[in-house]
């Protein structure tokens, strides 16, 4: 026992152990494979059959909009035919086909007995007419109808099922569209009640269409076969057997569904379709899903056995051919430890170089990053004084305009004083003549008083106006003599006023070319601020491309320096692989990791 017990503890005895526990998993999960395999084709089988009854009810799903349609059709057409020969209306009773009616009228054409208007339905539509009228014990009867009986006679006389659907409808005055079996046929139909002037039922509209396309149907499901013994059935509401897949017998599917002797041995599913009252059944024997499900159990077992079969060889083959490669392993391992001690020395040198190019990239990007900042501030601030140099010399400009403009008013305004005091001048001649003319005026007049007052009392009348014309002459005098005043006056401040605007055309002209020269000043101290503006701004924005390229060379160096940290632990996890693949090959551990510990203590 204790030499068994020494040799499990060898790499060999380890891996039988492995195989053993390996060998009794793989069986347990085959046969929770093959289970849960036999359970999916079971439900698949479900399936299959879910799947063939849904498109069977499909396919009759197309079968009923279509005759939906027509009938509806063929209904609006009997009605508006009908009303347009008249009002429905009932008169007396009379005896027909062995019923007691009443008398049915569209207005005034009798309908009982006339054929006319349902035939002319079933040439126009092609379907099959009728016109109930209803008898006093409540019976609605047919009194003109091209549904035909065996022996190719009308069925009139007949009456409406009153325990059929389309009887409870008409009686609570709703119409009725859907299959029924008329005369031991199954049609498609449509009834609506017929109503009188008073709103009264007093017969009922009908067409229909006999059922043809179930024949298609029939074919749709002929031959289907998803087992090896299974058929689909289609059933009428009087369960009489329409269509079927295959040539079973219809005694036999009827027992089958009736309970009999083998019925336990049938999978029978039954869907109801019940716009017709029609049943959809599936029967398929049990023991054919259950063998086709076992058969792949079975398969997928043997399958399962052959792989681990195959997984036995290579495992026994691996141990016959261990031994030879042990040496080759652990020479490769001992290559392997080296260039891993290699690694892991040169990966922590780098570690190391990567820690302190990154320290000293992040101090140089910090320095950047604050002379950056103050090369955009002092950016900034030469940026203003460019903006308000430019506005000064704007400002100085227009200053130099308006000086020119003043300078010019100047001018102009010592050309209107000189312009003054020549008119002055000439308006003081023209006053001194007429002083002249005054003076000549006032002896002119003396004279005439003289010659007056030697005519006596024959010149007194001409002394009056020779005195007048002394007075006039005085006066003018006078004002001649103020006038002229006046107008020396004007002269004099003429002069002075020529003498001033000279001193101040002189002064304008001295501050229009002190203007002048100021803003030329200033426009060249614009210009340079600009220059100077426009060279701080690249200076800044090299400086902020610095700033950049020194936090990208950082970032790389913190890149570098955890790329290095993480190669010194691939490093570490590498000689502790050598280390576990001696102990897997030597079956001891050897003295790797010893060494490993003293390279980190040196490093």
């Amino acid at each position: 026992m204790k030499n068994i017990l020494d040799k499990l503890k060898g790499s060999i005895a380890k891996i039988f152990v492995m195989y053993f526990i390996a060998v009794v998993i793989i069986f347990g999960l085959s046969l929770k494979q093959g289970n849960s395999i036999y359970n999916e084709n079971k439900m698949k089988g479900e399936r299959v059959v879910q799947e063939t009854q849904e498109a069977i009810i499909d396919q009759m799903d197309i079968i009923n909009e279509l005759y939906s349609r027509q009938v509806k059709s063929s209904m609006n057409v009997l009605i508006r035919t009908g009303l347009s020969i008249g009002v429905p209306n009932t008169r007396d009773e009379i005896s027909f086909s062995g019923k007691t009616v009443p008398q049915l009228f569209l207005g005034e054409h009798s309908i009982v007995g006339n054929y006319e208007l349902v035939d002319k339905i079933a040439g126009e539509t092609g379907a099959t007419a009728t016109v109930f009228v209803k008898s006093r014990s409540g019976e609605f009867v047919r009194v003109s109808t091209n549904v035909k009986q065996d022996g190719d006679s009308r069925a009139i006389g007949t009456v409406l099922d009153p325990n059929g659907q389309a009887f409870e409808y008409i009686v609570n005055r709703k119409p009725f569209y859907g299959m029924v079996d008329i005369l031991g046929k199954p049609y498609f139909t449509g009834y609506e009640p017929m109503y009188n002037a008073n709103n009264e039922i007093i017969g009922i509209w009908y067409v229909g269409f006999p059922t043809e396309q179930i024949r298609v149907l029939a074919k749709t499901i002929e031959g289907k076969k998803q087992f090896e013994n299974d058929c689909y059935v289609i059933m009428d509401m009087n369960e009489r057997i329409v269509a079927k897949s295959n040539d079973m017998k219809d005694e036999d599917i009827l027992s089958l569904l009736k309970g009999g002797k083998d019925a336990k041995e049938w999978d029978i599913t039954v869907k109801d379709y019940e716009p017709w009252g029609y049943k959809i059944i599936s029967l398929i024997k049990t023991s054919d899903i259950d063998n086709i499900a076992t058969r792949e159990k079975l398969e997928v077992i043997v399958n399962i056995g052959i792989i681990f079969l195959i997984f036995s060889l290579f495992i026994f083959f691996f141990l016959f051919t261990t031994k030879k490669m042990n040496k080759k392993i652990l020479t490769l391992a001992n290559n392997l430890y080296e260039s891993s001690c290699l690694i892991l020395s040169t990966s922590s040198q780098l570690a190391m170089t990567s820690q302190q190019l990154a320290e000293g990239s992040a101090e140089q990007a910090a320095a950047i990053e604050q002379t950056s900042a103050t090369m955009q501030e002092t950016s900034t601030m030469i940026k203003q004084n460019a903006e308000n140099t430019k506005k000064a010399s704007a400002l100085s400009d227009k200053t130099a305009r308006s000086s020119d403009e003043g300078y010019q008013h100047m001018l102009d305004m010592n050309n209107s004083m000189n312009e003054i005091k020549k008119s002055s001048d000439e308006m003081a001649k023209i006053i001194k003549v007429i002083d002249d003319i005054a003076f000549q005026t006032n002896i002119l007049a003396l004279n005439a008083a003289v010659e007056a007052a030697r005519a006596g009392s024959a010149g007194a009348g001409f002394a009056v106006v020779a005195e007048e014309v002394r007075n006039l002459a005085q006066r003018s005098a006078k004002a001649a003599k103020d006038t002229a005043e006046i107008i020396e006056r004007n002269i004099t401040l003429s002069t002075k006023g020529v003498e001033i605007s000279t001193l101040v055309s002189n002064s304008f002209k001295e501050i229009n070319e002190n203007a002048d020269k100021v803003s030329g000043l200033v426009a060249e101290i614009s210009v340079a601020s600009e220059e100077q503006a426009n060279g701080s701004e690249q200076f800044a924005q090299s400086i902020i491309q610095m700033e950049q390229v020194i936090q990208q060379n950082a970032a790389a160096a913190q890149e570098n320096s955890a790329s290095a940290h993480e190669l010194e632990t691939q490093s570490e996890k590498i000689l502790h692989m050598v280390s576990e693949l001696n102990i897997l090959v030597k079956g001891k551990r050897s003295n790797i990791e010893g060494k490993n510990k003293n390279i980190k203590i040196d490093m």
